[in-house]
């Protein structure tokens, strides 16, 4: 079974302000039953945004939020770590691990190591703003459509 989502702390406090229609959609999309995976130090990055911390907790209680098993996904990123350009192994474990389909991510050298095949198996879709049309939701509701997640 297919987790989904994965959201990369860079975002935490965007995503919280909810100023930003893709973000928007993305928090309606769990809202409405999507499902977001997080372990270990990703989690606690995640965490230092009180905001994040509460809507988490909130996820956790309705089954919207997967916790993965933080040893395994320490020795994924033990693993993967020394073929990654950027300073998130742990990111790219949690969505090895989590099998998820898509990282809510702006960092550049994190997305590079999600479309390396030789790191992650298969590429992963990048859930970002559309920096051409920053107003305009419909590829990222359609991109949240296709997940294999009940929603």
């Amino acid at each position: 079974m297919k987790m989904c989502l994965v959201i990369d702390a860079n975002q935490a406090g965007d995503f919280c302000k909810q100023e930003k229609p893709h973000l928007k959609c993305l928090l309606g999309w769990i809202n409405s039953g999507g499902r977001v995976v997080s372990a270990g130090e990703l989690e606690r990055e995640l965490f230092r945004v009180n905001a994040m911390r509460t809507l988490a907790l909130e996820w956790s209680r309705r089954g919207n939020l997967i916790k993965l098993n933080a040893q395994e996904v320490t020795a994924r990123k033990n693993q993967i770590a020394p073929m990654c350009r950027s300073n998130d192994a742990h990111v790219v474990a949690v969505t090895i691990v989590g099998r998820a389909d898509v990282v809510v991510t702006s960092d550049k050298l994190l997305i590079q190591d999600l479309k390396d095949t030789a790191i992650v198996g298969s590429r992963r879709k990048i859930y970002k703003e559309n920096s051409a049309s920053p107003g305009r939701v419909d590829r990222h509701a359609k991109l949240l459509r296709s997940l294999d997640c009940p929603n």
